[in-house]
């Protein structure tokens, strides 16, 4: 990760704090939980969710993480347990 790379690399973290930053703003667009620093807190931990199941994809080989997270995060995020009636590991149904 460059923010292991140190000092000499600070103009690059810092672009990538930024980037992040960014997508933070955009993902809870679509979260909005009435109280803005819950609404931005719930985006940053979906953006290290999907950090995460991208590393977990690499490591292990497969795509399984991919549709465990979205289904662990539709039962955090949709309202009235919508999605309680699904598998969470399993793929959501479209």
């Amino acid at each position: 990760m460059t923010g292991d790379l140190g000092g000499e690399s600070e103009a690059l973290r810092a672009l990538l704090a930024g980037g992040f930053a960014d997508w933070v703003v955009q993902i809870a667009r679509y979260v909005e939980l009435g109280d803005a620093g819950r609404t931005d807190s719930l985006a940053a931990m979906v953006l290290t969710t999907v950090g995460g199941e991208n590393s977990r994809a690499r490591v292990e080989r497969s795509s399984r993480p991919f549709p465990e997270a979205e289904a662990w995060l539709a039962e955090l995020v949709e309202p009235d347990g919508a999605s309680r009636s699904r598998t969470v590991g399993s793929s959501p149904a479209r």
